[in-house]
Formats: structure tokens, C-alpha cells, sequence
């Protein structure tokens, strides 16, 4: 009888031993403090997106309620799983003052798309001063071979900024993930702590970076939603393409963004944007003429010139303000893309750059 019981049960619940279920393509971690599994088929191969023993989620929110400032790290705040379906989940953090947060997960084919919802439920005013994420995607995998695995590029420049990652051989699908439309990046730190919001975050006396900090107000009930879509690209071109038409900024630089005295440097801006003019932020440094082209494309020529002393024969001038930086600053209303800068924080100023 037990035996034909034990049976009964292996029936019932669908279970034969050896064989195991399918793992879904979108998992929430154990802590649920985000997602730890997100697979994708990259290059014809499944590969989970998400960096081993790390999450997708995890974020810190500072914000001000009447005259309480209240800082919230996720991963020290319970999350409910309102609901996971195997190709999306949300999740739910009720923080102080009313604050409510969800992040929504959804994988629907070829692409993924995550989002943070902030929704006030007091009927008062609430700032949002900082809002900052971790982003443990394409990392170091060990368990595939080396030529296999990703570098990641990065661009923080507010509604242009962009995300993608290069197999090491150079060869092969990319991975892109690009911000929507009302969501832009304007700071990240050395440990890869990418800003929305950093109106507190910016040491201003200490920091290079120049980029300016934005808060975000929400008024009584209201709603805001920052979102990210990631999705693959076949080749270097295709990640091109799709950055610009995202209203995304790429430039290329020959031979490089340190040169020595004298030396012609040619640098192309790519974007599907006007370009207004384009002025030199340190004139005296710098002398900028316009190169030729063809087909709808111009260059444009930078030489650095020294102040100060004559540097020796062959020296490389790497002072922070002869190596090249952007800022973009729109010159008509609607114009898509807000100021910020182009390059990581360590990299000063010596170029500017007008967008319509």
C-alpha cells in the first residue's frame, strides 16, 4: 500500500526522479532584494545577464518629507513580491513618510525592460534628493571561456547617457541597455553606483565632475517612472545606431584624447541631433578648425597648445584640463538631450558642444 501510495504522489505532482523542471528566464533572488537571474541567449547560447551572487535592484533613495530627510539602502528594507510569473516580477518597498517604491522586471522576447516607480502617498510634498542603483550586469563570468565574457562601455550624460557591453574578442552580439524617455543618469562613482537623482552625492569642492544635480518633487499622490531597456545588437554598428536614434552622443578621436604639443587631433561627433556649434572651453588652450567631409559628414580638427612652460621633447600632456570633454547644452525648447558631460569623471573639460 505504500508503496502504490508513493507512486500515486510521483503522478500527482508531475515529479519523475532525474528529471528537473526548466530554470525560468527571469528569477527573483532569495533575498528579494532584486532579480538574480535574467537569461538571455546571447551569440546562440543561454547566458545569465546578471553578475553570479549578485542582484538586479538593489538602490538608495534619499528624500525629504516637510523637515525630515530620510535615506532608504533597499537591501536593508523588506520587499514584498506582489508577483513573478517566470518573465516578470514586481517588487514593493513601503518606506518612511509615505514613500512607496516598485521595480518592475519584464523579459518579452529579445528585450527586458526595468523600472522604478516612486508614488507619494502622503498629501504632502516629497523631494526625491538622491536616487542611485548598482548595476552587477555582464560581469567577469568564470565559468565560460575568456572570450566570452563582456567589457562594458559607459556614457553618463543625462538623457544621451548609454550602457553596452563588448564581447572581449570584439566579435559577436553586444549588449545594450539605454534609458527611456524622462530618465537620465548625471553621476556614478568609483564603485559603480549610477545616479538618477545625486543632489547630496557630489563633493563640489573635491570632485571634478561638473555635471549639475537635479532633485525630483513629487506633489501629494503623484507618480514618477525612470526605466531602462536592454536588449541585444548584432556588432559595433548596430550598438551605434541604436544609441543614436535613443538621442545618444558618440564620438571618435584620432589619435587619441592625450597628444602632445602641436600634434592635430580630429574628433567626429555622431548623433541624429543639430549640431549648433562647437566652442573650446579653454581658448587659450585650444584651437579649433573646421576639417572637411563628405556624404553629410564634417570633422573638425583640435590642436592643444601648451600654457605656461615648454614641456620636453616627447612629453605627453596629461593634465586634466588638456584632455577632451563635452558638455551638451540645448539652444532651442524641446531640444531632447539636458547639459551634462560625456566622459567619466576623472576626464576634464576642453571642448564645448551646442544640440538642437
Amino acid at each position: 500500500m505504500k508503496r502504490i501510495l508513493f507512486y500515486g504522489l510521483i503522478i500527482c505532482c508531475g515529479w519523475i526522479p532525474g528529471v528537473g523542471f526548466a530554470a525560468a528566464p527571469l528569477e527573483i533572488s532569495s533575498s528579494s532584494d532584486g532579480i538574480s537571474r535574467l537569461e538571455m541567449e546571447v551569440d546562440g547560447r543561454p547566458r545569465n545577464l546578471i553578475d553570479c551572487g549578485a542582484s538586479l535592484g538593489p538602490a538608495v533613495i534619499k528624500y525629504r518629507s516637510g523637515a525630515a530627510i530620510r535615506e532608504c539602502d533597499t537591501r536593508n528594507v523588506p520587499a514584498r513580491v506582489l508577483f513573478n510569473n517566470g518573465d516578470s516580477a514586481r517588487l514593493f518597498w513601503q518606506l518612511e513618510s509615505g514613500l512607496r517604491l516598485y521595480q518592475n522586471f519584464f523579459l518579452r522576447g529579445e528585450e527586458f525592460t526595468w523600472e522604478f516607480v516612486l508614488f507619494n502617498r502622503r498629501n504632502r510634498p516629497t523631494e526625491i534628493l538622491d536616487l542611485s542603483f548598482w548595476l552587477p550586469v555582464c560581469g567577469v563570468d568564470e565559468a565560460v571561456a575568456p572570450r566570452d565574457n563582456f567589457n562594458r562601455h559607459v556614457s553618463v550624460n543625462r538623457d544621451a547617457s548609454w550602457f553596452y557591453w563588448a564581447p572581449l574578442d570584439g566579435y559577436g552580439e553586444h549588449v545594450v541597455m539605454l534609458p527611456e524617455d524622462g530618465t537620465s543618469l548625471e553621476y556614478v562613482t568609483d564603485d559603480n553606483w549610477f545616479f538618477i537623482h545625486s543632489s547630496t552625492s557630489v563633493d563640489r569642492e573635491k570632485d571634478t565632475w561638473r555635471q549639475p544635480s537635479t532633485t525630483r518633487m513629487l506633489r501629494p499622490y503623484e507618480k514618477v517612472r525612470y526605466a531602462f531597456r536592454l536588449f541585444k545588437a548584432d556588432g559595433r554598428e548596430a550598438v551605434a545606431e541604436s544609441i543614436c536614434e535613443n538621442g545618444g552622443l558618440l564620438f571618435e578621436f584620432v589619435p587619441g584624447m592625450v597628444v602632445p604639443e602641436g600634434v592635430k587631433a580630429a574628433f567626429a561627433v555622431r548623433t541624429r541631433h543639430n549640431i549648433a556649434g562647437i566652442t573650446a572651453e579653454y581658448p587659450e588652450i585650444t584651437v579649433l578648425t573646421r576639417g572637411g567631409g563628405q556624404g553629410g559628414v564634417r570633422t573638425l580638427e583640435r590642436r592643444i597648445r601648451p600654457a605656461g612652460r615648454e614641456p620636453a621633447d616627447g612629453e605627453l600632456w596629461r593634465r586634466k584640463d588638456l584632455l577632451s570633454r563635452f558638455f551638451c547644452h540645448p539652444t532651442a525648447p524641446g531640444a531632447d538631450l539636458q547639459e551634462g558631460c560625456l566622459h567619466h569623471h576623472e576626464t576634464a573639460a576642453s571642448g564645448c558642444l551646442q544640440v538642437v
